[in-house]
């Protein structure tokens, strides 16, 4: 049994914007979404969590799984549990700004 809910972020008129980019995914790319997203389920947010690195200044938690594809979950704590805020795979050393605003601008609706 799950401990922790996972959500992920729906737009304003109920489109799961997550599953909508997961779809994109290869095959192993998916794996590691759903690896990642069982493991929120049954440990939530946590600082002992190796993949999970906090994002300074703000809410929001980076989820990194490394290997050939680099996946990237942006997180954050919401009710009772982890809403999912963006999902890409990493493809340059540094991680756009683009993608990171946009997390932030998502979870900013969340909490208004």
């Amino acid at each position: 049994m799950d401990k922790f809910k996972v959500f992920s972020y729906e737009d304003r008129s109920g489109k799961d914007l997550i599953i909508k980019s997961v779809k994109r995914f290869t095959k192993s790319q998916k794996s590691k979404y759903i690896r990642q997203t069982l493991f929120l389920r049954n440990y939530g947010i946590t600082r002992n969590n190796p993949v999970l690195k906090k994002i300074v200044g703000t809410r929001m938690w980076e989820m990194r799984s490394l290997g050939k594809d680099n996946l990237r979950i942006f997180c954050a704590e919401y009710r009772d549990g982890v809403v999912l805020l963006h999902v890409f795979i990493k493809k340059t050393q540094k991680t756009s700004s683009g993608d990171l605003l946009l997390a932030q601008r998502r979870l900013s609706e969340l909490l208004d």
